[in-house]
């Protein structure tokens, strides 16, 4: 398990067994603490709202079994960014969702910079600190979708680099295990294992994550960026149930919740090659998977491939989505019309290992992004 796990794991049960008997206590420190960095607000306050809005065409491959589905053009999604600066050091952003008959806040954290140690603290719902990946294709990469796209509550802070050296750590409420659709197409895409923000009255365990990373310039424009991680909790008898019900997984009652890996970023000129490798076991389930990403930008284009994976520690069942290896090859350009507006253009080949015969569920996505 190495230094890492010991150490998450120590402090995922002493701190959540610190919080359930001491919640009044941390309130009032929160408070102490959120005085104590009042001198973090000095300055100018200004308040912006931005915003982005994707319009999307799909033409989606389907089983064989199942009539082709028409292509569509559609609104993919429309956000609202209300951001608040105190001075230099104090961010106040939200992420809001606009849908057809609701809005819903995906994210809302503050962001204090400038602490003592050279340090910074992020309090909210908000991304865990591993998806700081810039995967530019609209696609998600197979390993965000199963492990990291939703957010959690909670508490993050890091210290910024320092000879180079950096270091990130969070406490959060620790996701639920479900299901999740992957793909742009919602209507032929299938369902795989995937980590879900929990209800805020549902039961839970705490999740506690720690990473050290190393920023090397290399020498003219080459620069290289490496940011191993762990992250420990425990799971809930919902997920216990939940794994004992896919099929293969047995009447196992293990608890066990880590995940562990690295993120890797190489840049030279107009050449960027970004990467994970991500393992994690949940009770007597391993699951592994990794992505690499090449990118160039030639003249007024930006040509881009992403190979990414997910293996899953159990037979594969036709039956079951949940139980089939995957793998995902893009292939992608993307073209700035003018500031804030991009068109993306993405072809993405999908292969599974379902135990029976193969699917047919490969994509075609042109997108318009507008950001405000």
């Amino acid at each position: 398990m190495g230094i890492y796990g010991y150490l998450i794991e120590y402090m995922t049960s002493k701190g959540e067994r610190f919080m359930k008997k001491n919640i009044i206590g941390i309130g009032i420190l929160w408070v102490c603490t959120f005085c104590a960095l009042s001198p973090v607000f000095a300055g100018e306050t200004t308040v912006v709202l931005g915003g982005e809005l994707e319009f999307e065409f799909v033409d989606s491959e389907n089983d064989p079994t199942v009539k082709k589905p028409d292509p569509y053009f559609k609104i993919d999604q429309l956000y609202l960014y209300p951001k608040v600066t105190f001075g230099e050091n104090v961010i106040l952003r939200a992420d809001i969702a606009i849908k057809a008959d609701t809005a819903i806040i995906e994210e809302v954290w503050g962001r204090f910079s400038g602490l003592p140690f050279n340090s910074w603290l992020e309090a909210g719902l908000n991304d865990m600190f591993i998806a700081n990946i810039d995967r530019k294709l609209e696609n998600e990469i197979l390993i965000e979708t199963a492990f990291y796209r939703d957010d959690d509550m909670g508490i993050a802070l890091g210290g910024e680099p320092v000879g180079g050296f950096y270091w990130k750590a969070s406490l959060t409420n620790g996701m639920k295990l479900g299901t999740k659709v992957f793909g742009e197409d919602t209507g032929t895409a299938t369902t795989i294992l995937a980590d879900l923000k929990s209800p805020d009255s549902a039961p839970r365990h705490l999740m506690a994550g720690f990473g050290t990373g190393f920023k090397w310039n290399m020498g003219g424009s080459a620069k290289i960026d490496l940011l191993p991680y762990y992250y420990s909790g425990k799971l809930t008898s919902s997920d216990v149930n939940f794994l004992q019900a896919i099929p293969g997984y047995g009447t196992a009652t293990d608890d066990k919740k880590v995940r562990y890996g690295l993120n890797a970023r190489y840049d030279v000129g107009k050449f960027t090659l970004i990467g994970q490798l991500l393992k994690s076991e949940d009770g007597v389930l391993d699951r592994r998977g990794w992505f690499m990403q090449p990118s160039i930008q030639v003249s007024s284009l930006e040509w881009v491939y992403r190979y990414s994976n997910l293996k899953i520690d159990l037979p594969a069942d036709f039956t079951s989505s949940l139980t089939w290896d995957r793998e995902q090859h893009i292939f992608g350009v993307i073209t700035k019309l003018s500031p804030g507006v991009k068109v993306k253009i993405e072809y993405a080949v999908n292969v599974e290992e379902t135990g029976g015969r193969d699917i047919s569920d490969n994509e075609f996505l042109t997108q318009l992004e507008m950001i405000f």
